[in-house]
């Protein structure tokens, strides 16, 4: 049988389809997300090692640290370049749209010193870490991209209109990056979530249909 591991942030969890999910991570990516909708498509089983809220690093730190099997084909969908974290004992994760009171200091320290250049350029050095990591396993991977927005917006909440003017605006700055990830979750929209942030059950089954199209057999 067929076996495939995800990395990513919310997008590749589900996060926003509702129930149990939503509420406590701990009860594992959500069915309707699209990386179940696309093992039950291919008959394939998977670890989805996604984590709502995760920074590129982060999802690297994961990828990194996790055992893969030889026979595991490695999917990696990116996400926001404005996000980070504290690689603690335990992840410390870093959101601009975000501040929780007890992790505050963190943000105003890490946001007073790092520009959107700043912040895109170190992405640009995550990301191609993790494809000379990738491409010395002997695994199939698939890197895929997410949609990108400014560290003063909330990208989750931006119109498709503007996710679309900061991918490509992205492409200018992150020109190494673009050429690397050919495929963005942001061309398959169609619905939003229960939360209205996140994409809907039917975007995440176009999405589905569209890699199984694009990964071998």
């Amino acid at each position: 049988m067929e076996k495939l591991i995800f990395f990513g942030d919310s997008n590749v969890y589900g996060f926003g389809l509702g129930g149990k999910w939503d509420e406590d991570w701990s009860n594992g990516p959500h069915p309707l997300g699209w990386a179940n909708v696309l093992c039950t498509i291919r008959n394939a089983t998977g670890r989805n090692l996604s984590k709502p809220g995760s920074s590129n690093l982060e999802i690297m730190w994961t990828m990194l640290n996790t055992k893969i099997e030889p026979d595991e084909k490695i999917i990696v969908q990116w996400t926001y370049w404005n996000r980070d974290c504290i690689l603690d004992n335990e992840v410390i994760q870093i959101r601009p749209e975000i501040i929780q009171l007890d992790k505050k200091k963190y943000s105003e320290d890490y946001y007073r010193v790092h520009t959107n250049i700043d912040m895109k350029r170190r992405n640009w050095l995550i990301i191609n870490h993790a494809l000379l990591w990738l491409t010395q396993q002997t695994n199939y991977f698939l890197m895929l991209g997410n949609t990108r927005g400014d560290i003063d917006e909330h990208p989750g909440r931006n119109t498709l209109e503007i996710i679309k003017k900061n991918y490509e605006n992205d492409r200018e700055i992150v020109e190494l990056t673009d050429k690397l990830i050919k495929y963005f979750y942001s061309d398959c929209f169609c619905d939003y979530a229960q939360d209205g942030i996140h994409f809907g059950p039917e975007s995440n089954i176009a999405w589905a249909n569209i890699l199984n199209k694009i990964i071998p057999k």
